[in-house]
């Protein structure tokens, strides 16, 4: 995957004390998958506010997200999609740390 054609949009940190982990999973806590598709989805919504997300058209799960990391959003626009991964912030490269990654579809928002 080349990211040379996507952009950075924004990052998060995961705070250990979120409530989510004492039960996903009390052991072994890993950030939800729909957790990360909640922020991307909203990170979107927000900087383009005359479009939404229709629906997910692929996601892949790749590295699990666990407290105490930076998830770094990067998107690459087109006409009726978005191409989207989200990278941990660590001293990889991007592309060695790329821990989630999809498409959605997108649309304009009724008036």
């Amino acid at each position: 995957m080349s990211i040379g054609s996507f952009h950075f949009k924004n990052q998060m940190f995961v705070c250990d004390s979120w409530p989510i982990f004492s039960v996903h999973f009390p052991n072994k806590p890993i950030l939800p998958g729909f957790m990360q598709l909640l922020w991307v989805r909203e990170v979107i919504e927000n900087s383009t506010p005359a479009r939404s997300i229709g629906s997910f058209s692929s996601v892949k799960f790749i590295k699990p997200i666990t407290p105490s990391q930076t998830m770094m959003l990067y998107i690459q626009e087109k006409s009726n999609f978005v191409d989207f991964f989200i990278s941990l912030l660590m001293t990889n490269t991007v592309e060695e740390n790329i821990a989630t990654k999809g498409s959605f579809f997108i649309r304009s928002k009724d008036p």
